[in-house]
């Protein structure tokens, strides 16, 4: 919780994480101490509501149709004492970066 926002991370037990996440803001309760964060995703489709959502994951499983991304933020609120984080440093988001622009061609 103390990472500032913006960073790209993971989340997972040790040797398996799940998808890669930006942090958001951390949350404080009103003592001040840190309870909890915001992870910004950008795995989904753009949609109004969760239920347009899975229509439109069915229609592009179904037709490989292209549609628009969705970047949400949402508070992590697991509390698993159990879960490691991999958090990605500047040589390691060079390297994404550098990735990215080769999709990008």
């Amino acid at each position: 919780m103390a990472l500032r926002p913006g960073c790209l991370y993971c989340k997972g037990k040790p040797w398996a994480f799940e998808q890669l996440l930006f942090k958001g803001d951390t949350l404080h309760a009103a003592d001040g101490h840190a309870v909890d964060w915001y992870s910004i995703d950008f795995c989904w489709p753009d949609g109004n509501d969760s239920a347009e959502d899975i229509l439109t994951l069915d229609i592009m499983l179904e037709t490989s149709e292209s549609r628009a991304m969705r970047v949400s933020q949402y508070r992590d609120g697991c509390f698993d004492d159990d879960d490691v984080f991999m958090v990605f440093e500047q040589d390691d988001l060079l390297k994404v970066r550098s990735m990215i622009d080769e999709a990008l061609k």
